[in-house]
């Protein structure tokens, strides 16, 4: 019971801002292995447009200035 009333404090802590998604490609052209290639893809959770990490969003999330030190 512990576990389930400190999940339901850190989900009242942090709304959820922004979705990440990985695009996978792989491609396999007949050699000794294929290669994979991983691009990410970063959207608003409310608007659903694409972030990009040169945002406005980026510098105005309250967390990026706790986390580099500065407040």
């Amino acid at each position: 019971m512990f576990k389930q009333r400190s999940i339901l404090i850190v989900l009242a802590l942090f709304m959820l801002t922004a979705y990440s998604q990985p695009l996978t490609l792989y491609s396999y052209t007949g050699g000794a292995h294929g290669i994979t290639v991983k691009v990410p893809n970063n959207f608003d959770f409310h608007t659903g447009k694409s972030l990009q990490l040169d945002s406005p969003w980026a510098s105005q999330t309250w967390a990026a200035p706790r986390l580099c030190g500065r407040r």
